[in-house]
């Protein structure tokens, strides 16, 4: 089972706190230190990249969440249900937060591209 981000994050922050220490006392830098550090920043460019289609996916679904609570208030609206003006009121505000997702969404899109 994996480490989650935040023991990944500690037992890291271990690792150079350590080869900090090594460097400070004298003790060279290895081809194997090299490796490590790029299987490291490696890792954490596959991380940083996760975590944007999480939240670009998140920012869709948001948008599409909101779109449909539009839509059953401007139902309610269309078969006079309830009050009325607040269901259209409240349509509006769905889709208000709709685009603004939307927005989020695309523009996160542009930042990976």
């Amino acid at each position: 089972m994996a480490d989650s981000p935040g023991n990944e994050a500690a037992q890291r922050a271990q690792q150079l706190l350590r080869r900090e220490a090594e460097l400070a006392a004298g003790k060279a830098i290895t081809k194997e230190d090299l490796k490590r550090a790029a299987e490291h920043a490696e890792r954490a460019h596959e991380r940083d990249q996760e975590a944007r289609q999480r939240e670009l996916q998140r920012h869709y679904e948001a948008g599409a969440a909101h779109e449909r609570a539009a839509e059953a208030h401007e139902l309610a609206v269309a078969e006079g249900l309830g009050d009325v003006a607040a269901h259209r009121r409240a349509a509006e505000r769905e889709r208000e937060a709709a685009r603004r997702d939307l927005l989020a969404a695309q523009k996160s899109d542009r930042q990976d591209a």
